[in-house]
């Protein structure tokens, strides 16, 4: 498993600067998620990644229209994780963030469909969340 997952994290960059507080987060636990499972800290084989759906208006309204087209859905959690038995999504919010209406949509449609679905402020409560899951 290091060896695929060497592969699949090859080019990631080791700092990243932001000015947005909810990418430090989802980066600052994506780095330590990435650490965890070279170094075979985790109790479980599983596959994660974040969900790029913010375009900021940096994408053309056609090239959006043609995501959505191919499926994107606004609203989806920040990262998926999905494993042999199981997945759940994490949404990262600030402190103070709060979910959009379209966030509040898709995470009643994933417990419609009994997928958890968390909503962190800060990568410790992710740790948490993928322990209460069983992957470390």
């Amino acid at each position: 498993m290091k060896l695929i997952l060497r592969g699949v994290f090859a080019g990631i960059p080791l700092k990243f600067q932001t000015t947005r507080p909810e990418d430090a987060i989802c980066s600052e636990f994506a780095y330590k998620l990435r650490e965890m499972q070279l170094s075979g800290e985790v109790k479980k084989d599983f596959a994660w990644t974040h969900v790029a759906n913010e375009s900021n208006g940096k994408v053309s309204y056609q090239a959006e229209m043609a995501e959505k087209a191919l499926g994107k859905v606004a609203g989806w959690p920040d990262h998926m994780f999905v494993w042999s038995t199981g997945s759940f999504g994490i949404e990262f919010k600030t402190p103070k963030g709060v979910q959009s209406p379209k966030q509040k949509a898709v995470q009643a449609w994933f417990d419609k469909c009994g997928i958890p679905y968390y909503i962190c402020r800060s990568s410790k409560e992710a740790f948490v969340a993928l322990k209460s899951q069983g992957l470390i």
